[in-house]
């Protein structure tokens, strides 16, 4: 049985002979120049620095000049005992967060009952309102319900 054989055009006009082994070690070197080039692509620069601390990462990654998104975002639900409220959700800090939820209920008697990073949930049982915070929306409004030991959900908001 005759070895297996490629041809193809050559650049110059005439017809070269590739061997199955030589097509295979050239396909290899690409495909690990590929890998190594993205390898490269990827990992992090070493010595950023930024005043005398080191820079993370994830903030080397990103293009100089643009901003990055906070990692974290909070948000807060206020409530006044007459059932006004104000939700705030992915703001920078957690005082933004509770200042805008204030504000947007509009009672000077509006108090924050739940701040979180992640979900928050207000419950009430027809006399008190009592906030909660959870992973989930569903672990918020159980964290409501059970902090007040019993009542429904009035409102929710997650990030």
């Amino acid at each position: 049985m005759a070895p297996l054989r490629r041809w193809f055009r050559s650049a110059t006009g005439g017809w070269d002979l590739i061997t199955k082994v030589r097509h295979r070690t050239i396909f290899v070197a690409a495909g690990l120049a590929v890998a190594l080039g993205l390898g490269l692509l990827l990992l992090p620069a070493g010595d950023a620095h930024v005043h005398g601390g080191p820079v993370p990462a994830a903030v080397q990654t990103h293009a100089a000049g643009m901003p990055l998104p906070p990692l974290i975002s909070y948000g807060a639900i206020a409530y006044a005992p007459t059932g006004q409220s104000g939700k705030a959700w992915r703001q920078p800090s957690p005082a933004r967060a509770a200042q805008l939820a204030l504000r947007q209920c509009g009672v000077k008697e509006c108090a924050v009952l739940s701040r979180f990073t992640y979900c928050g949930a207000v419950a009430h049982d027809g006399a008190r309102y009592q906030g909660g915070a959870g992973m989930t929306r569903s672990a918020a409004e159980a964290d409501a319900i059970h902090q007040l030991a019993g009542g429904w959900i009035v409102n929710w908001v997650c990030n």
